[in-house]
């Protein structure tokens, strides 16, 4: 029994966050609000660079910083601006989990998906023009594709009684990896990456084992996904990630990381480095930092970034110069969405305030 709850415990952690307050847990759930050790939590990071009442600088972003309060919604949302470069991401600030946008600056926030059930990580389409996002509207967690205004939803999964989340757009534009889990041996749900073409179309698995496998995300070409794969040790799980051929051949896997408690992947556009999340535990309380890896092999080094506010959800720039990351510092179970400049020793809050953001995914630019 102890070993049925171990692995159990493993699998809802891997496949993310409880459900928000007041709200049952649905399929497997969202994206992790707190990293725990030996798990392989699946979110994006960020880091808190807070000044006597204000927010740091980042001057090496040649952009002034919004005020902190500029993460909250006002009455009347602003109109979409097709011509801006948005981050979408999910919260909670309305009550209910949606889909968000703003410009990279914090400023002029819109709610996408303006809908009562949960709506959460966002990607985007190569081209910017279409976001996918995973949605429980239909009554099970399936992929779902908008425009990127919001407008024009359409349910690209629509599988009962199977969970679909985590969506990862790839840079061709030719398939969107997801997690995929069905109900198994006593109710444990068993996450893994599946491929399908944007229209739902062509639906295979990418890699079936007895692991448990967190969010994907893409190489720059578009062959090879990088993802947390958590495996049961001796009296334990350990988490490490793993590169997967995403071609339809023989499929080849290798190892990235030795673990044991790493996540969070999130593969630079100019192919190097891994950015991802590393937890440690110390005296009965983990400690999450942000380390790189080059894909071909190596040692992973921790990166030279602030290393407050427990980060996680890390996501590159388009350019590859900057992170996106989410900040857990906040007493409550909620986090903020950042942008770090590696090596500058400065980040920029874009959102905070009571509501919990996360899972930020940066628009790409338009050819």
């Amino acid at each position: 029994m102890d070993d049925e709850r171990d692995i159990r415990e493993g699998l809802e952690r891997i496949a993310g966050a409880a459900a928000p307050t007041g709200r049952p847990p649905k399929g497997f759930r969202g994206r992790a609000r707190r990293r725990m050790a030996l798990t392989a939590s699946v979110v994006a990071l960020t880091i808190v660079a807070v000044v006597a009442g204000g927010v740091a600088g980042l001057s090496a972003l040649g952009r002034p910083p919004v005020p902190a309060t500029g993460g909250t919604s006002g009455p009347t949302p602003p109109p979409w601006d097709p011509n801006a470069l948005h981050i979408a991401f999910q919260s909670n600030r309305t009550g209910d989990w949606d889909v968000w946008a703003m410009e990279t600056d914090g400023s002029n926030l819109v709610d996408l998906t303006r809908d009562p059930s949960a709506d959460e990580e966002p990607t985007w389409s190569p081209d910017g023009r279409r976001i996918a996002f995973a949605s429980d509207r239909s009554g099970d967690w399936d992929i779902w594709v908008m425009d990127a205004d919001g407008s024009n939803p359409v349910d690209i999964t629509n599988t009962p009684d199977v969970s679909e989340r985590s969506p990862a757009w790839s840079p061709t534009g030719e398939s969107i990896a997801y997690l995929r889990a069905e109900t198994k041996i006593e109710g444990i749900s068993q996450t893994q990456i599946w491929l399908m073409r944007p229209d739902g179309s062509g639906q295979r698995a990418l890699l079936l084992d007895d692991a448990a496998h967190g969010p994907p995300s893409w190489s720059p070409d578009g062959s090879d996904v990088v993802f947390a794969r958590v495996m049961r040790t001796p009296g334990t799980l350990a988490s490490s990630l793993w590169i997967a051929d995403a071609g339809a051949g023989k499929l080849s896997v290798r190892r990235l990381t030795d673990g044991p408690d790493d996540s969070d992947p999130s593969w630079c556009s100019d192919g190097s480095p891994v950015a991802f999340v590393r937890s440690r535990q110390a005296d009965s309380a983990s400690s999450d930092s942000i380390w790189f890896v080059d894909p071909g092999g190596g040692s992973p080094t921790r990166a030279p970034v602030p290393g407050v506010g427990s980060p996680s959800d890390p996501a590159w720039s388009p350019d590859g110069s900057e992170l996106a990351l989410v900040s857990n510092s906040r007493p409550t179970p909620a986090g903020d969405i950042e942008i770090v400049e590696p090596h500058a020793s400065a980040s920029l809050r874009l959102t905070s305030g009571p509501a919990d953001d996360r899972a930020p995914a940066w628009q790409p630019r338009a050819a």
